[in-house]
């Protein structure tokens, strides 16, 4: 026990960045005293035990050696973690009090302790879990670990503090804090909404609507490649119908929107797979829907979201609603990029299809 308590007084020590000298301002005793503890020359008596331990905010079992976080809070996490999916709510809050009574400033008990509080408020309307949820996010946000996901966990938690906060005007705050790319314009919408101002509940409920569809369209596209690939053509296919359909929802077809460009290009990789099954007649009818759509698009050119929108109601709440690609400013050169991309990326019936595709495409965009 010496040896443990000795190396856990320094290492604890160190943890919260102290000298010694700090260290022994803090707790009342002369630095000899601490650098003895440190170097086993002597123990602290129990009451001083008790001190160090409250001070360190660990149990005096973890300090002296007796238990180790390190062993133990898996453990803990995995009995409230199986409570929490089978919906044992007071079992779950009962085994996280009695794991945050010997572990207080544990990150990851603190996090499922608020989420679970958080649930039951959501589900109850039971004010104190809202307050215990707000405490206990609050408390785990000052023990964010000092590593790659801290900004990843300071996003959730101001997230879910904002869902719980009463006070409009505070939950507005923080939703704008975290509102990256407008992840967060539903539900300060739904603030305004509330609050009667359906003018501003329109714009933010438009802008994130089609700044998140064109989220998903970006990842069906980067998904599309690899399902051809693997020859899951059907796969692939139903990704792209259901890309269209998003498309064809948000904007009118054949006006010149950021839409109309994103339409060319699905419609020339979907060209692609049609060839690849052989059916030439659907790669044809593809190929002159992408030249239809990205000369609809280069005649009048639009970046901003909104131009040709179907359901933006009001204006762009941001300067950034606006869309790019890498394929270049022209659509009919970047359906002709597409293409060329995808024969110098892919193999065998993918490459010979998208050889033909762009046979076909040449001889009727330029004619």
């Amino acid at each position: 026990m010496r040896h443990n308590l000795c190396e856990n007084i320094k290492k604890y020590r160190k943890d919260k960045m102290l000298t010694q000298e700090q260290l022994a301002e803090a707790v009342g005793v002369t630095v000899g005293t601490v650098s003895k503890w440190e170097n086993g020359n002597c123990i602290p008596d129990i009451s001083m035990i008790m001190e160090l331990a409250d001070f360190f905010e660990i149990s005096v079992d973890v300090l002296v050696g007796f238990d180790t976080p390190a062993k133990k809070v898996p453990e803990m996490l995995e009995r409230i973690k199986e409570h929490y999916k089978k919906h044992e709510m007071d079992e779950a809050i009962m085994e996280c009090s009695k794991a945050l009574a010997k572990y207080p400033n544990d990150f990851e008990l603190l996090m499922i302790a608020a989420n679970i509080r958080y649930v039951l408020w959501y589900e109850t309307g039971d004010e104190s879990m809202r307050n215990q949820a707000k405490e206990l996010f609050q408390k785990a946000k000052l023990n964010i670990p000092d590593d790659n996901q801290k900004n990843r966990h300071e996003f959730a938690i101001l997230h879910d503090l904002a869902a719980l906060e009463k006070d409009k005007k505070k939950k507005i705050e923080l939703l704008e804090s975290i509102n990256i790319k407008a992840i967060c314009d539903a539900e300060i919408g739904e603030v305004y909404r509330d609050n009667k101002d359906n003018k501003k509940a329109y714009e933010l409920f438009s802008e994130g609507l089609y700044i998140r569809s064109m989220d998903v369209i970006n990842v069906t596209g980067r998904w599309i490649g690899p399902l051809i690939d693997e020859k899951k053509y059907d796969t692939a296919l139903e990704l792209i119908l259901y890309s269209e359909h998003i498309l064809k929802t948000l904007y009118e077809e054949d006006r010149g929107s950021f839409g109309t460009k994103m339409l060319s290009h699905l419609e020339v990789i979907k060209a692609v797979v049609y060839e690849i099954l052989s059916e030439h007649a659907d790669m044809k009818k593809s190929v002159d829907t992408a030249i239809r759509y990205a000369k609809a698009f280069d005649e009048a050119p639009a970046y901003e979201l909104r131009k040709g929108a179907r359901l933006w109601l009001g204006k762009s709440t941001k300067d950034n609603a606006v869309a790019f690609d890498d394929q270049g400013p022209s659509a009919i050169n970047a359906i002709e990029n597409l293409v060329k991309d995808f024969e110098k990326e892919h193999k065998g019936a993918g490459r010979a299809a998208a050889k033909n595709v762009h046979k076909y495409l040449m001889e009727k965009a330029y004619r």
